[in-house]
């Protein structure tokens, strides 16, 4: 009988440990498909506005780069593979490789731009295309990780109301300071 309950204790304690590594790892993953919303809209706002317009000689640059530490750090989770099949690793590995890919032809057609005096020319042109194709990609691959990690992505966790009245406090504090109106820091850090 003392065997049996030394066993079942062990098992408990292995379980507990088991259930509270997976918990982590599922918040991991929350946090990678809410990084995939976010850089799928990124993506798509810098196809556009990269796309070939109908003037050859205008064009937009976009400065944003696009964030993949969530999905780094759940690949690196030793746990993540107890949760996820072999594929959806792979995956996660791709998802971060296409937002590197976009970060990279992103700054390398800047440099081209630089050294060109931001003057289009077929070079700029190529590279403005891979722009493009990658920020497809990148896309791509942040939806399709959104939809492979939906069941760790729990919306119970967002207000939507509470998010509308920040953005709105940030909207009038930003509109504050364009005005040349500053608020004192609330915390006296300043």
């Amino acid at each position: 009988m003392t065997v049996v309950a030394i066993f079942i204790a062990f098992w408990l304690a292995g379980w507990g440990e088991r259930k509270t590594l997976d918990t982590a790892t599922e918040q991991k993953l929350h946090l990678v498909a809410l990084e995939a919303v976010y850089n799928s809209g990124k993506a798509k706002e810098i196809f556009v506005d990269y796309a070939k317009l109908s003037d050859p000689n205008k064009f937009l640059i976009n400065i944003k780069r696009l964030d993949s530490v969530a999905a780094t750090e759940a690949f690196q989770d030793e746990n993540v593979l107890a949760l996820l099949s072999s594929n959806k690793v792979s995956l996660l590995k791709s998802y971060m490789d296409r937002i590197s890919d976009l970060n990279r032809v992103q700054q390398i057609h800047q440099g081209i731009l630089e050294s060109k005096g931001y003057n289009p020319s077929k070079t700029e042109n190529n590279f403005r295309q891979d722009v493009c194709n990658t920020a497809a990609n990148a896309y791509a691959e942040a939806i399709v990780l959104q939809e492979e990690l939906d069941k760790y992505f729990d919306r119970t966790l967002y207000y939507h109301e509470e998010t509308k009245r920040i953005e709105e406090r940030i909207k009038t504090i930003q509109e504050k300071a364009l005005n040349g109106e500053w608020l004192p820091s609330q915390r006296g850090f300043l």
